[in-house]
């Protein structure tokens, strides 16, 4: 790398999730004169909501149906059996496109287009640093917290839904095919509950 003079750029440091209320301000979003953002916007919500890599999305679709608890099919990456809650976000989706979903849009679109929706979004407005290294030396920027929604950035937030709901790590192991609990923690991205936080720094006194 030195040879050519490439510059090497680790993965940033500090990822970020979407909220629950982030999730429910994006669905709550109107795009009813838009059917080119709805779109976008319901195969956002399916990756948050079944937390699937993108080359399992039309795996997925196919098997999602109204009669059922959770979905299951064969990830393409490792083969084995996946089994994805039916989850209601997922259900609503299903009903909306009468379990008849339209083809996926590329995720190089996907990705563009959603930081632009995510714009709409107030809290996802708000700005947070981002932290990488670049050529060996520590790079810290100021960024609006859509801008750092990448696809993957959802599968970080079921998986974090799901821990901070209370779901044991080895349950939200199946849904998201780590096969390490070290890993898997390594993926969480809680945010700090500041109010519990100051119970116990307080003995307890609200």
């Amino acid at each position: 790398f030195k040879k050519y003079n490439i510059v090497l750029t680790t993965e940033e440091s500090d990822v970020i999730v979407f909220s629950e209320e982030d999730l429910e301000a994006l669905e709550g979003l109107d795009f009813s004169d838009n059917p080119f953002y709805d779109k976008i916007r319901d195969q956002y919500l399916i990756y948050v909501w079944s937390g699937i890599r993108k080359s399992d999305l039309k795996n997925f679709l196919s098997v999602i149906n109204p009669t059922t608890k959770s979905y299951e099919f064969r990830s393409s990456k490792t083969g084995e059996l996946n089994e994805i809650p039916a989850f209601d976000t997922l259900k609503r989706l299903g009903q909306k496109y009468n379990y008849q979903f339209p083809q996926p849009v590329h995720d190089t679109i996907v990705l563009r287009e959603i930081k632009e929706i995510c714009k709409l979004i107030p809290s996802m407005c708000v700005p947070v640093e981002k932290k990488y290294t670049k050529g060996g030396v520590e790079v810290r920027e100021i960024k609006k917290k859509y801008e750092l929604v990448v696809i993957h950035t959802a599968r970080r937030t079921l998986a974090t839904i799901l821990v901070d709901r209370g779901l044991p790590y080895h349950l939200v192991m199946k849904i998201t095919g780590h096969k390490k609990i070290t890993t898997l923690q390594k993926y969480i991205k809680s945010k700090t509950d500041l109010d519990l936080m100051l119970k116990i720094g307080n003995g307890g006194r609200t």
